[in-house]
């Protein structure tokens, strides 16, 4: 899948308790151009979000102790990480979940196993909607 050239070089956090998945969406992302940051959980994404604005996060709903909704919430009620766009991918359905995800303001949810080009052409349309409300916002 070829992403436009101003899509490239975003940084994503990839945030999940699962090695495997966090490694493989790691791989497939790098290898697209972006630049990628990782973190096992969600007290990491916390620690790393406090440090980073990254352009993108991918996180995670079914994790312990700190679950993907829980550390949404943290990250919200920073400011500087409100506009972040965020990807939910959770291992089963969401139901009453998906109501509650509306004030936390979330792009898009993707259901595991995650299909690599459906990652690359969500990916590719959230950032696009970033740059595109950015530049309506007069931020660039």
């Amino acid at each position: 899948t070829a992403l436009p050239c101003d899509i490239r070089d975003k940084r994503i956090l990839i945030v999940d308790d699962n090695k495997f998945i966090v490694e493989g969406l790691h791989a497939i992302l790098r290898k697209r151009g972006f630049l990628t940051i990782s973190a096992l959980g969600g007290a990491e994404a916390l620690d790393i979000l406090s440090r980073t604005v990254p352009d993108l996060l991918l996180l995670d709903i079914s994790m312990e102790p700190i679950d993907g909704w829980e550390t949404l919430r943290r990250m919200r009620a920073n400011p500087n990480l409100v506009s972040v766009p965020v990807i939910v991918f959770p291992a089963r359905g969401i139901l009453s979940e998906e109501v509650e995800s509306s004030s936390l303001n979330v792009s898009e949810v993707l259901a595991k196993p995650i299909n690599t080009s459906r990652l690359l052409e969500v990916i590719n349309r959230v950032l696009s909607q970033k740059e595109q409300d950015e530049v309506i916002g007069g931020v660039k």
